[in-house]
Protein backbone atom coordinates (compact mmCIF):
# COMPACT_ATOMS: atom_id res chain seq x y z
CA UNK A 1 0.00 0.00 0.00
CA UNK A 2 1.67 3.43 -0.77
CA UNK A 3 1.26 5.82 1.43
CA UNK A 4 1.48 9.94 0.65
CA UNK A 5 3.10 12.52 2.96
CA UNK A 6 0.42 15.23 2.54
CA UNK A 7 1.82 17.50 5.11
CA UNK A 8 5.21 17.42 4.41
CA UNK A 9 4.75 18.15 0.97
CA UNK A 10 2.19 21.21 2.13
CA UNK A 11 5.04 22.59 4.30
CA UNK A 12 7.98 22.52 1.27
CA UNK A 13 4.99 24.36 -0.95
CA UNK A 14 4.68 26.94 1.60
CA UNK A 15 8.37 27.20 2.09
CA UNK A 16 8.95 27.92 -1.46
CA UNK A 17 6.21 30.69 -1.59
CA UNK A 18 7.61 32.51 1.01
CA UNK A 19 11.45 32.68 -0.45
CA UNK A 20 9.87 34.20 -3.64
CA UNK A 21 8.06 36.27 -1.39
CA UNK A 22 10.68 37.82 0.79
CA UNK A 23 12.98 37.95 -2.97
CA UNK A 24 10.57 40.23 -4.15
CA UNK A 25 9.43 42.40 -1.46
CA UNK A 26 12.19 42.39 1.02
CA UNK A 27 15.52 41.73 -1.61
CA UNK A 28 17.54 44.97 0.30
CA UNK A 29 17.13 43.57 3.24
CA UNK A 30 19.32 40.63 2.14
CA UNK A 31 22.84 40.61 4.03
CA UNK A 32 26.18 41.02 1.77
CA UNK A 33 28.36 37.80 1.74
CA UNK A 34 31.81 39.24 3.07
CA UNK A 35 35.14 36.77 3.37
CA UNK A 36 38.78 37.97 5.08
CA UNK A 37 41.24 37.91 2.72
CA UNK A 38 44.79 36.81 2.31
CA UNK A 39 45.76 37.40 -1.05
CA UNK A 40 49.10 37.30 -3.05
CA UNK A 41 49.39 38.98 -6.29
CA UNK A 42 50.82 40.60 -8.66
CA UNK A 43 50.21 44.41 -9.63
CA UNK A 44 48.86 45.11 -13.25
CA UNK A 45 50.96 48.65 -13.51
CA UNK A 46 47.45 50.43 -14.67
CA UNK A 47 48.32 53.54 -12.19
CA UNK A 48 51.64 53.73 -12.74
CA UNK A 49 52.24 57.90 -13.29
CA UNK A 50 54.07 58.89 -16.38
CA UNK A 51 57.33 58.13 -15.25
CA UNK A 52 56.32 54.53 -15.25
CA UNK A 53 57.07 53.98 -11.34
CA UNK A 54 56.06 55.39 -8.19
CA UNK A 55 58.32 57.61 -6.57
CA UNK A 56 56.33 58.21 -3.41
CA UNK A 57 54.79 56.06 -1.03
CA UNK A 58 51.11 58.01 -0.93
CA UNK A 59 50.89 57.09 -4.84
CA UNK A 60 51.84 53.67 -3.72
CA UNK A 61 49.21 53.52 -1.46
CA UNK A 62 46.64 55.28 -3.23
CA UNK A 63 47.19 52.66 -6.23
CA UNK A 64 46.76 49.97 -4.65
CA UNK A 65 43.88 50.95 -3.00
CA UNK A 66 41.86 50.77 -6.07
CA UNK A 67 43.49 47.88 -7.61
CA UNK A 68 42.58 45.70 -4.74
CA UNK A 69 39.21 46.92 -4.28
CA UNK A 70 38.41 46.26 -7.65
CA UNK A 71 39.57 42.70 -7.50
CA UNK A 72 38.35 42.04 -4.05
CA UNK A 73 34.52 43.91 -3.87
CA UNK A 74 33.77 42.09 -1.18
CA UNK A 75 36.12 41.56 1.73
CA UNK A 76 36.04 41.85 5.81
CA UNK A 77 38.11 44.60 7.96
CA UNK A 78 41.45 42.35 8.80
CA UNK A 79 41.84 41.27 5.24
CA UNK A 80 46.01 41.43 4.07
CA UNK A 81 47.29 41.11 0.67
CA UNK A 82 50.94 41.37 -0.75
CA UNK A 83 51.70 43.02 -4.41
CA UNK A 84 54.58 42.26 -6.17
CA UNK A 85 55.62 43.48 -9.23
CA UNK A 86 55.57 47.45 -7.52
CA UNK A 87 58.14 49.45 -9.39
CA UNK A 88 59.03 52.55 -7.48
CA UNK A 89 62.11 54.73 -7.75
CA UNK A 90 64.49 54.81 -4.50
CA UNK A 91 66.58 57.92 -4.25
CA UNK A 92 69.88 58.71 -2.87
CA UNK A 93 69.99 62.50 -2.92
CA UNK A 94 72.44 64.67 -4.25
CA UNK A 95 75.04 66.40 -2.62
CA UNK A 96 72.84 70.26 -2.14
CA UNK A 97 73.65 72.94 -4.67
CA UNK A 98 72.84 76.56 -5.02
CA UNK A 99 70.30 78.04 -6.23
CA UNK A 100 71.96 80.72 -7.45
CA UNK A 101 75.90 81.53 -8.11
CA UNK A 102 77.39 85.15 -8.00
CA UNK A 103 81.28 86.41 -7.89
CA UNK A 104 81.39 89.78 -6.64
CA UNK A 105 82.36 92.86 -8.58
CA UNK A 106 84.54 95.68 -8.08
CA UNK A 107 81.41 97.85 -8.06
CA UNK A 108 79.73 95.80 -5.49
CA UNK A 109 82.65 96.27 -3.15
CA UNK A 110 82.19 100.03 -3.49
CA UNK A 111 78.75 99.93 -3.07
CA UNK A 112 79.17 98.43 0.28
CA UNK A 113 81.28 101.38 1.08
CA UNK A 114 84.75 102.84 0.54
CA UNK A 115 85.71 104.59 3.89
CA UNK A 116 88.65 103.00 5.73
CA UNK A 117 87.11 99.49 7.13
CA UNK A 118 84.66 99.08 4.26
CA UNK A 119 84.29 96.28 1.71
CA UNK A 120 85.15 99.09 -1.03
CA UNK A 121 87.74 100.63 0.55
CA UNK A 122 90.34 97.89 -1.51
CA UNK A 123 87.44 95.78 -2.75
CA UNK A 124 87.58 92.85 -0.81
CA UNK A 125 86.94 91.55 2.80
CA UNK A 126 88.85 91.08 6.04
CA UNK A 127 89.02 89.72 9.19
CA UNK A 128 87.21 92.94 10.86
CA UNK A 129 84.45 93.11 8.78
CA UNK A 130 81.28 91.73 9.43
CA UNK A 131 81.57 89.18 6.02
CA UNK A 132 77.76 87.92 7.18
CA UNK A 133 76.45 91.32 7.61
CA UNK A 134 77.45 92.14 4.19
CA UNK A 135 76.79 89.45 2.05
CA UNK A 136 73.25 89.17 4.01
CA UNK A 137 72.43 92.73 3.17
CA UNK A 138 73.78 92.29 -0.20
CA UNK A 139 71.29 89.08 -1.28
CA UNK A 140 68.31 91.12 0.18
CA UNK A 141 68.85 93.90 -2.27
CA UNK A 142 70.13 91.44 -5.20
CA UNK A 143 67.60 88.68 -4.63
CA UNK A 144 64.23 90.29 -3.42
CA UNK A 145 61.79 88.61 -5.62
CA UNK A 146 63.77 85.31 -4.59
CA UNK A 147 61.05 82.87 -2.84
CA UNK A 148 61.88 81.34 0.63
CA UNK A 149 63.39 78.34 0.18
CA UNK A 150 65.83 79.03 -2.44
CA UNK A 151 69.84 79.25 -1.81
CA UNK A 152 72.77 81.52 -2.97
CA UNK A 153 76.53 81.04 -3.20
CA UNK A 154 78.23 84.15 -3.15
CA UNK A 155 82.02 84.10 -4.16
CA UNK A 156 84.26 87.16 -2.58
CA UNK A 157 88.04 87.89 -1.88
CA UNK A 158 89.31 88.04 0.83
CA UNK A 159 92.52 89.54 2.19
CA UNK A 160 94.62 88.23 5.21
CA UNK A 161 97.59 89.58 6.28
CA UNK A 162 100.54 87.16 5.24
CA UNK A 163 98.50 85.13 3.16
CA UNK A 164 97.53 88.03 0.47
CA UNK A 165 94.11 87.93 -1.49
CA UNK A 166 92.45 84.20 -1.65
CA UNK A 167 88.72 83.74 -2.94
CA UNK A 168 86.28 82.41 -0.70
CA UNK A 169 82.48 81.12 -0.75
CA UNK A 170 79.32 81.15 1.56
CA UNK A 171 76.27 80.35 1.04
CA UNK A 172 72.57 82.19 2.27
CA UNK A 173 69.15 81.15 2.66
CA UNK A 174 66.42 83.16 2.37
CA UNK A 175 63.93 82.20 5.22
CA UNK A 176 60.92 84.16 6.49
CA UNK A 177 62.01 87.16 4.17
CA UNK A 178 65.49 87.61 5.50
CA UNK A 179 68.83 85.26 4.37
CA UNK A 180 70.67 83.39 6.91
CA UNK A 181 73.71 81.24 6.88
CA UNK A 182 74.03 77.68 5.43
CA UNK A 183 76.54 75.01 5.16
CA UNK A 184 76.49 73.66 1.45
CA UNK A 185 79.07 70.56 1.44
CA UNK A 186 80.79 70.47 -1.47
CA UNK A 187 81.54 67.27 -3.30
CA UNK A 188 85.26 66.20 -3.24
CA UNK A 189 86.83 64.66 -6.21
CA UNK A 190 88.91 61.55 -5.74
CA UNK A 191 90.89 63.21 -8.11
CA UNK A 192 91.58 67.59 -8.75
CA UNK A 193 93.10 68.32 -11.72
CA UNK A 194 93.97 71.99 -13.64
CA UNK A 195 94.49 71.74 -16.96
CA UNK A 196 97.97 73.48 -17.70
CA UNK A 197 97.98 75.56 -20.64
CA UNK A 198 99.15 79.31 -21.45
CA UNK A 199 97.07 82.24 -20.66
CA UNK A 200 97.84 83.68 -23.57
CA UNK A 201 98.50 82.61 -27.13
CA UNK A 202 100.12 84.76 -29.90
CA UNK A 203 101.51 83.78 -34.02
CA UNK A 204 103.66 86.64 -34.94
CA UNK A 205 102.45 88.73 -37.51
CA UNK A 206 104.32 90.34 -40.80
CA UNK A 207 104.54 93.38 -38.48
CA UNK A 208 105.86 91.87 -35.64
CA UNK A 209 109.09 90.24 -37.68
CA UNK A 210 109.64 93.78 -39.18
CA UNK A 211 109.62 95.68 -35.70
CA UNK A 212 112.75 93.07 -35.41
CA UNK A 213 114.51 94.21 -37.65
CA UNK A 214 115.11 94.22 -41.56
CA UNK A 215 118.62 93.89 -42.45
CA UNK A 216 120.10 91.00 -43.34
CA UNK A 217 119.89 88.06 -40.59
CA UNK A 218 117.19 89.64 -38.72
CA UNK A 219 113.68 88.24 -38.59
CA UNK A 220 111.92 90.86 -40.61
CA UNK A 221 114.35 90.28 -43.93
CA UNK A 222 111.88 87.66 -44.85
CA UNK A 223 109.44 87.61 -41.87
CA UNK A 224 110.50 84.56 -40.14
CA UNK A 225 113.27 83.25 -38.35
CA UNK A 226 116.08 80.60 -38.90
CA UNK A 227 118.88 78.81 -37.81
CA UNK A 228 121.16 81.90 -37.37
CA UNK A 229 119.13 83.82 -35.37
CA UNK A 230 118.60 83.63 -31.26
CA UNK A 231 115.17 83.12 -31.21
CA UNK A 232 114.48 83.00 -27.44
CA UNK A 233 116.23 86.87 -27.10
CA UNK A 234 113.92 87.72 -29.85
CA UNK A 235 110.70 86.74 -28.47
CA UNK A 236 112.13 87.42 -24.76
CA UNK A 237 112.28 91.44 -26.22
CA UNK A 238 109.07 91.59 -27.89
CA UNK A 239 106.78 89.99 -25.14
CA UNK A 240 108.74 92.43 -22.89
CA UNK A 241 107.59 95.05 -24.73
CA UNK A 242 103.69 93.27 -25.76
CA UNK A 243 103.14 91.83 -22.51
CA UNK A 244 104.68 94.45 -20.22
CA UNK A 245 101.35 94.77 -18.00
CA UNK A 246 100.94 90.97 -17.24
CA UNK A 247 101.98 89.27 -14.07
CA UNK A 248 105.02 88.24 -12.66
CA UNK A 249 104.49 84.61 -13.47
CA UNK A 250 102.07 84.49 -16.75
CA UNK A 251 102.57 82.25 -19.56
CA UNK A 252 102.66 83.39 -23.15
CA UNK A 253 102.94 80.26 -25.96
CA UNK A 254 104.24 82.30 -29.21
CA UNK A 255 104.13 80.85 -32.86
CA UNK A 256 106.34 81.42 -35.33
CA UNK A 257 107.07 80.45 -38.82
CA UNK A 258 110.79 78.99 -39.01
CA UNK A 259 113.21 78.15 -42.32
CA UNK A 260 115.22 75.20 -42.31
CA UNK A 261 116.59 73.15 -45.49
CA UNK A 262 113.99 75.36 -48.14
CA UNK A 263 110.92 74.37 -45.92
CA UNK A 264 108.90 77.20 -43.49
CA UNK A 265 107.26 75.79 -40.26
CA UNK A 266 105.03 76.74 -37.60
CA UNK A 267 106.90 76.41 -34.45
CA UNK A 268 105.95 77.56 -30.52
CA UNK A 269 108.03 78.50 -27.64
CA UNK A 270 106.80 79.30 -24.11
CA UNK A 271 107.86 82.23 -22.39
CA UNK A 272 107.50 83.16 -18.58
CA UNK A 273 107.57 86.35 -16.99
CA UNK A 274 109.98 86.54 -14.48
CA UNK A 275 110.20 89.57 -11.68
CA UNK A 276 112.66 91.54 -14.80
CA UNK A 277 112.31 90.31 -18.14
CA UNK A 278 110.62 87.43 -19.73
CA UNK A 279 112.49 83.57 -20.00
CA UNK A 280 111.35 80.56 -22.64
CA UNK A 281 110.89 77.67 -20.63
CA UNK A 282 110.12 74.09 -20.99
CA UNK A 283 106.34 73.32 -20.68
CA UNK A 284 103.63 71.02 -21.79
CA UNK A 285 100.12 72.29 -22.39
CA UNK A 286 97.62 69.89 -22.06
CA UNK A 287 95.61 71.65 -24.53
CA UNK A 288 98.11 71.14 -27.62
CA UNK A 289 97.96 67.48 -27.15
CA UNK A 290 94.00 67.91 -28.52
CA UNK A 291 95.33 69.44 -31.58
CA UNK A 292 96.07 72.85 -32.39
CA UNK A 293 94.45 73.55 -35.96
CA UNK A 294 91.77 76.27 -36.07
CA UNK A 295 88.62 75.09 -33.97
CA UNK A 296 90.80 72.55 -31.82
CA UNK A 297 91.90 73.59 -27.96
CA UNK A 298 95.73 73.45 -28.35
CA UNK A 299 94.76 76.95 -30.99
CA UNK A 300 94.76 78.77 -28.29
CA UNK A 301 94.57 76.78 -25.40
CA UNK A 302 91.16 77.37 -24.12
CA UNK A 303 87.67 75.25 -25.34
CA UNK A 304 85.01 77.61 -26.38
CA UNK A 305 81.11 76.56 -27.06
CA UNK A 306 82.03 75.02 -30.68
CA UNK A 307 83.86 72.09 -28.44
CA UNK A 308 82.94 68.65 -27.50
CA UNK A 309 84.14 69.46 -24.25
CA UNK A 310 83.28 66.09 -22.83
CA UNK A 311 84.82 64.19 -25.65
CA UNK A 312 88.33 66.07 -25.02
CA UNK A 313 87.99 65.14 -21.78
CA UNK A 314 87.05 62.05 -21.29
CA UNK A 315 89.60 61.21 -23.78
CA UNK A 316 92.76 63.58 -21.83
CA UNK A 317 91.21 61.51 -18.57
CA UNK A 318 91.76 58.31 -20.08
CA UNK A 319 95.28 59.05 -20.97
CA UNK A 320 96.25 60.86 -18.28
CA UNK A 321 95.02 58.24 -15.98
CA UNK A 322 95.40 54.78 -17.37
CA UNK A 323 95.07 52.67 -13.63
CA UNK A 324 92.35 54.53 -12.10
CA UNK A 325 90.18 52.09 -10.42
CA UNK A 326 86.99 51.89 -11.22
CA UNK A 327 84.28 54.34 -9.09
CA UNK A 328 86.76 56.79 -8.96
CA UNK A 329 85.59 60.80 -10.17
CA UNK A 330 88.14 63.23 -11.21
CA UNK A 331 87.32 67.08 -10.97
CA UNK A 332 88.66 69.26 -14.20
CA UNK A 333 89.21 72.47 -14.68
CA UNK A 334 89.83 74.16 -17.74
CA UNK A 335 89.92 77.60 -19.44
CA UNK A 336 86.87 78.36 -21.40
CA UNK A 337 86.54 81.00 -23.87
CA UNK A 338 83.17 83.17 -24.46
CA UNK A 339 82.50 86.82 -25.98
CA UNK A 340 85.83 88.11 -25.40
CA UNK A 341 86.35 86.71 -21.15
CA UNK A 342 88.06 83.56 -20.15
CA UNK A 343 87.34 82.00 -17.00
CA UNK A 344 88.27 78.74 -15.33
CA UNK A 345 85.17 76.07 -14.79
CA UNK A 346 84.81 72.87 -13.92
CA UNK A 347 83.63 69.83 -14.90
CA UNK A 348 83.39 66.30 -12.82
CA UNK A 349 83.69 62.62 -14.41
CA UNK A 350 83.59 59.04 -13.09
CA UNK A 351 85.23 56.00 -14.47
CA UNK A 352 83.10 52.87 -14.79
CA UNK A 353 87.01 50.29 -15.44
CA UNK A 354 86.58 51.45 -19.42
CA UNK A 355 85.68 54.91 -19.70
CA UNK A 356 85.24 58.30 -17.87
CA UNK A 357 81.54 59.74 -18.17
CA UNK A 358 80.35 62.96 -17.48
CA UNK A 359 78.78 62.63 -13.48
CA UNK A 360 76.83 65.14 -11.52
CA UNK A 361 76.78 64.50 -8.24
CA UNK A 362 74.20 67.44 -7.34
CA UNK A 363 71.60 65.47 -9.14
CA UNK A 364 69.82 63.03 -6.91
CA UNK A 365 69.87 59.26 -8.72
CA UNK A 366 66.76 57.13 -8.80
CA UNK A 367 67.39 53.51 -9.06
CA UNK A 368 64.19 51.77 -10.05
CA UNK A 369 63.52 48.06 -8.45
CA UNK A 370 60.69 45.74 -8.39
CA UNK A 371 59.08 45.77 -4.67
CA UNK A 372 56.21 44.73 -2.88
CA UNK A 373 53.51 46.39 -1.32
CA UNK A 374 51.86 44.86 2.05
CA UNK A 375 48.72 46.11 2.59
CA UNK A 376 45.92 45.62 5.02
CA UNK A 377 41.98 46.71 5.06
CA UNK A 378 40.37 48.08 7.60
CA UNK A 379 36.50 48.02 6.22
CA UNK A 380 36.85 50.81 4.11
CA UNK A 381 40.42 51.55 2.68
CA UNK A 382 43.17 49.47 1.96
CA UNK A 383 46.51 50.83 3.58
CA UNK A 384 49.79 50.24 3.00
CA UNK A 385 51.99 48.68 5.54
CA UNK A 386 55.28 48.15 4.55
CA UNK A 387 57.19 48.37 1.10
CA UNK A 388 59.64 45.64 0.59
CA UNK A 389 62.79 45.69 -1.60
CA UNK A 390 65.11 47.87 -3.16
CA UNK A 391 68.03 49.98 -1.73
CA UNK A 392 69.97 53.45 -0.66
CA UNK A 393 73.07 54.20 -1.14
CA UNK A 394 75.48 56.10 1.65
CA UNK A 395 78.98 56.72 1.30
CA UNK A 396 80.56 57.66 4.24
CA UNK A 397 82.36 61.63 4.43
CA UNK A 398 85.25 63.09 6.18
CA UNK A 399 82.57 64.20 9.06
CA UNK A 400 81.38 60.59 9.42
CA UNK A 401 85.26 59.32 10.27
CA UNK A 402 85.77 62.03 12.58
CA UNK A 403 82.34 61.26 14.45
CA UNK A 404 83.80 56.89 14.47
CA UNK A 405 87.07 58.51 16.40
CA UNK A 406 84.73 60.83 18.76
CA UNK A 407 82.68 58.01 19.34
CA UNK A 408 85.41 55.53 20.54
CA UNK A 409 86.85 58.22 22.48
CA UNK A 410 84.12 58.64 24.54
CA UNK A 411 83.08 54.97 24.72
CA UNK A 412 86.33 53.08 24.55
CA UNK A 413 89.09 55.36 25.51
CA UNK A 414 91.43 52.52 25.33
CA UNK A 415 91.29 52.29 22.10
CA UNK A 416 92.01 55.76 21.13
CA UNK A 417 95.33 56.14 18.96
CA UNK A 418 98.46 57.35 21.34
CA UNK A 419 99.95 58.45 17.64
CA UNK A 420 97.17 60.78 16.58
CA UNK A 421 94.24 62.71 17.95
CA UNK A 422 92.04 61.91 14.48
CA UNK A 423 92.79 58.05 14.58
CA UNK A 424 91.18 55.02 16.61
CA UNK A 425 92.21 51.34 16.38
CA UNK A 426 88.45 50.18 18.00
CA UNK A 427 86.61 50.90 14.44
CA UNK A 428 89.72 51.59 12.73
CA UNK A 429 88.53 55.22 11.73
CA UNK A 430 91.35 57.36 10.65
CA UNK A 431 90.03 60.90 9.83
CA UNK A 432 91.76 64.28 9.28
CA UNK A 433 94.25 63.66 6.50
CA UNK A 434 93.14 59.70 5.67
CA UNK A 435 89.44 59.83 5.94
CA UNK A 436 89.80 55.84 5.88
CA UNK A 437 89.35 52.45 8.07
CA UNK A 438 92.59 51.50 9.34
CA UNK A 439 92.79 47.67 8.44
CA UNK A 440 96.71 47.04 9.14
CA UNK A 441 96.34 43.54 10.86
CA UNK A 442 99.82 44.28 12.71
CA UNK A 443 98.96 47.76 13.84
CA UNK A 444 96.17 46.67 15.84
CA UNK A 445 97.98 43.31 16.68
CA UNK A 446 101.29 44.84 17.80
CA UNK A 447 99.44 48.11 19.31
CA UNK A 448 95.94 47.96 20.32
CA UNK A 449 95.51 44.70 21.39
CA UNK A 450 93.11 45.53 24.27
CA UNK A 451 92.81 42.48 26.90
CA UNK A 452 94.73 40.23 24.32
CA UNK A 453 91.90 39.89 22.33
CA UNK A 454 93.69 39.68 19.27
CA UNK A 455 96.12 37.09 20.88
CA UNK A 456 97.11 34.12 18.10
CA UNK A 457 94.86 35.66 15.98
CA UNK A 458 95.31 34.85 12.29
CA UNK A 459 95.36 37.43 9.75
CA UNK A 460 91.52 35.82 8.77
CA UNK A 461 90.67 36.66 12.48
CA UNK A 462 91.10 39.48 12.69
CA UNK A 463 89.85 40.72 9.08
CA UNK A 464 86.40 39.30 10.66
CA UNK A 465 86.80 41.51 13.95
CA UNK A 466 87.26 44.38 11.75
CA UNK A 467 84.51 43.58 9.68
CA UNK A 468 82.36 43.11 12.50
CA UNK A 469 83.69 46.03 14.10
CA UNK A 470 83.27 48.96 11.18
CA UNK A 471 79.68 47.03 10.92
CA UNK A 472 78.92 47.99 14.33
CA UNK A 473 79.90 51.65 13.78
CA UNK A 474 77.89 52.31 10.94
CA UNK A 475 74.69 50.55 12.20
CA UNK A 476 75.39 52.83 16.25
CA UNK A 477 76.84 55.73 14.84
CA UNK A 478 76.87 56.73 11.03
CA UNK A 479 73.23 55.32 9.89
CA UNK A 480 71.12 57.08 13.13
CA UNK A 481 72.81 60.49 13.01
CA UNK A 482 72.57 60.27 9.30
CA UNK A 483 69.00 58.63 8.43
CA UNK A 484 66.05 60.99 9.96
CA UNK A 485 63.95 58.52 8.92
CA UNK A 486 64.46 54.95 8.80
CA UNK A 487 62.54 52.55 6.11
CA UNK A 488 62.26 49.06 7.54
CA UNK A 489 61.78 47.53 3.84
CA UNK A 490 65.16 49.11 2.11
CA UNK A 491 68.19 48.33 1.90
CA UNK A 492 70.89 50.96 2.48
CA UNK A 493 74.47 50.17 1.07
CA UNK A 494 77.08 51.80 3.21
CA UNK A 495 80.23 52.42 1.09
CA UNK A 496 83.46 52.96 3.01
CA UNK A 497 87.22 53.83 2.43
CA UNK A 498 89.63 50.85 3.59
CA UNK A 499 93.18 50.88 3.77
CA UNK A 500 95.18 47.68 4.29
CA UNK A 501 93.50 44.46 5.32
CA UNK A 502 92.10 42.27 2.69
CA UNK A 503 93.09 45.19 0.02
CA UNK A 504 92.68 48.43 -0.17
CA UNK A 505 90.11 50.47 -1.71
CA UNK A 506 86.22 50.95 -1.09
CA UNK A 507 83.90 48.84 0.34
CA UNK A 508 80.07 48.14 0.63
CA UNK A 509 77.90 46.52 2.95
CA UNK A 510 74.43 45.92 3.32
CA UNK A 511 71.93 47.08 6.62
CA UNK A 512 68.54 47.02 7.48
CA UNK A 513 66.28 48.92 10.08
CA UNK A 514 65.08 46.18 12.60
CA UNK A 515 61.45 48.07 13.89
CA UNK A 516 60.81 45.61 16.28
CA UNK A 517 64.80 46.06 17.78
CA UNK A 518 64.98 49.88 16.34
CA UNK A 519 67.98 49.29 15.32
CA UNK A 520 70.14 48.75 12.31
CA UNK A 521 71.70 45.26 11.00
CA UNK A 522 74.30 44.34 8.91
CA UNK A 523 72.71 41.84 6.06
CA UNK A 524 75.93 41.75 4.20
CA UNK A 525 79.50 40.42 4.53
CA UNK A 526 81.77 43.66 2.67
CA UNK A 527 82.19 43.68 -0.91
CA UNK A 528 84.20 45.70 -3.03
CA UNK A 529 82.38 48.89 -3.90
CA UNK A 530 80.93 49.52 -7.59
Amino acid sequence: MKKINIFGLLVALLCLAGCDYNEDNFGELSPTITDKVTAELAYDGSKYPAAGYFSDKTAVETAMNDFLKKKYTFCEAGSTAKVSDVLFGDVTPGFAAADAKYTLTDDDYVAMGTDAGQPGKYKNFDANMDIDAYLEAFCTTKYASMANGKVVSITYKFYASGAGTTTQVRSYKKEGGNWVPVQLQAYAADINYVMVGADTNYSLKDDDYVSMGTGAGEPGKFKNFDSSMNVDQYLATFCTTKYASSAVGSIVCVTYKYYAAGVTTDQFKYLKKMPATWTVIDFISDYRAMGTESGRPGRYDNFDANMDIDLYLTTFLKQKYPYTAAGKTAEVTYKYYASGVTSAPSRIYKYDGGVWTAFNPYADVVAVSAKIAEMAYDGKVWTLKRLLGGSTGYKLEPADYAELVAWVKKNKPEYASTNSPTEEFYFGAAAGTYNNINNNYNTWRNYYNIGGAYTGKSDGDMQVIMDTRIAEGIAVVILPKNIATPDPGISYVVTYAVYGGRATGNYSMNFMFNQDTNKYERVSDPVTAK
